[in-house]
């Protein structure tokens, strides 16, 4: 997430079919034990400009979610069973990739649940959320954009 000329930019943004913004994510490849605390922060940046859509932030341990106007995440989970179908962890541990290889990896996960039905990610390790915290309705069959404007 950074800031240009005052507009703030997401690492991945989600939209839905119809073009409204469901989803900003934000990607930081870090190994800090305070990276939460780095999340809050970045979330209440996002409010101020979005206060509509789920933040996403995504870290190379943890990544946590949080629904419109929440001040407090609402699920945790561990990237790596998050990614893993992507990458083959044993060769690749995420922390050795770059901040750009890393964003790639989030839109290749991205790419390969966006247009699977609940029933299927609800069948798959580590993609139930997207369905039991209400994502998944909201980004079925959408749009990924790379680095976009927020707002």
């Amino acid at each position: 997430m950074y800031t240009s000329t005052s507009r703030l930019r997401a690492d991945l943004l989600v939209k839905s079919e119809d073009g409204t913004t469901q989803l900003i994510i934000e990607a930081k490849k870090s190994s800090r034990a305070d990276i939460v605390g780095v999340a809050q922060v970045i979330r209440e940046q996002v409010t101020a400009t979005v206060s509509s859509s789920y933040f996403l932030f995504i870290s190379t341990q943890k990544f946590w979610l949080w629904p419109p106007l929440a001040m407090e995440p609402t699920y945790e989970g561990d990237t790596a069973t998050l990614l893993e179908r992507y990458v083959d962890l044993t060769k690749v541990p995420l922390i050795t990739l770059g901040g750009r290889e890393f964003e790639l990896l989030i839109y290749s996960w991205l790419s390969s649940i966006i247009f699977k039905p609940a029933t299927t990610l609800l069948e798959m390790p580590g993609q139930q959320w997207l369905v039991t915290t209400g994502l998944h309705p909201l980004i079925y069959k959408g749009y990924i954009h790379l680095e976009a404007e927020v707002g």
